[in-house]
């Protein structure tokens, strides 16, 4: 059975059904989660949520065999109801954390196998130093749903990252807080895991076509059209220049004549 038709208020209770972009349904989740979490990758695993509003994720992956769920979220609505939730749906299974994500990092250490960051990257400036810190967590895989910078995706190759005014859904009321922000490109999101040790051997995943609400991710004809990456832990990080320039200098040489 689908476990958000099991478990209704994961979305019943989700004031993102109301927003005009991305509106959140049934079969949104059913179809994004089977995607990103097929039960061959979270059975007995531990997965951390990034941005875990009322614990949807962690519903799906606890449904499918995960171990246990920690979910981290900064706005107090959500984390309230998700606790209700995952104690009426997964007793003992599950933790949630309301804390800014930056304060969490910089005092919580612990790894899990699988993390997840959905929806919630865009909203960093210093996308670079949260994607460290969110790779220092995962042992195993980290799954990443995002924006496309404007324009981008007609540009499938395009690698790089818009800094921009963004907004995000508020817990509890139908509107977004603005701010500054950013959007990477699928590209160059790949690139920069790579620094990480990170690998997305399948390149961007497709959920099934939604009818049910606006389908956001086979579709560029939406307002706000997302992507959705899996990466795995591969080994050694790639040095980037500045850690080759003081390091070993392993990278190609060109001589000076070859640019004449």
């Amino acid at each position: 059975m689908n476990p958000f038709e099991a478990a209704p208020e994961f979305v019943g209770w989700d004031n993102r059904q109301s927003r005009p972009h991305s509106p959140v349904s049934v079969q949104q989740m059913l179809h994004k989660h089977e995607v990103l979490f097929p039960a061959s990758l979270v059975r007995d695993k531990t997965v951390l949520d990034i941005g875990s509003a009322l614990g949807a994720t962690g519903h799906w992956c606890l449904s499918m065999g995960a171990r246990a769920y920690t979910g981290l979220e900064t706005q107090e609505t959500y984390a309230e109801r998700s606790r209700e939730l995952m104690q009426k749906y997964h007793p003992g299974k599950s933790t949630i954390i309301r804390k800014p994500i930056e304060t969490y990092f910089s005092e919580d250490t612990e790894v899990f196998d699988i993390v997840s960051l959905l929806g919630v990257l865009y909203v960093f400036v210093d996308y670079y130093s949260i994607l460290k810190d969110v790779c220092a967590r995962a042992r195993e895989t980290i799954v990443i749903e995002s924006l496309y910078p404007f324009g981008s995706y007609f540009r499938k190759g395009f690698t790089g990252v818009q800094f921009l005014e963004q907004d995000i859904n508020l817990a509890g009321e139908n509107s977004s807080l603005q701010g500054r922000g950013t959007r990477i490109s699928p590209a160059g999101l790949q690139f920069i895991m790579r620094d990480f040790g990170f690998e997305s051997k399948e390149g961007q995943l497709y959920p099934k076509p939604i009818t049910e609400s606006l389908d956001v991710y086979n579709s560029m004809k939406v307002i706000g059209p997302r992507f959705l990456l899996r990466f795995t832990r591969t080994g050694a990080p790639e040095k980037n220049l500045s850690q080759d320039l003081s390091g070993e200098q392993t990278g190609t040489k060109k001589p000076w004549s070859e640019y004449l």
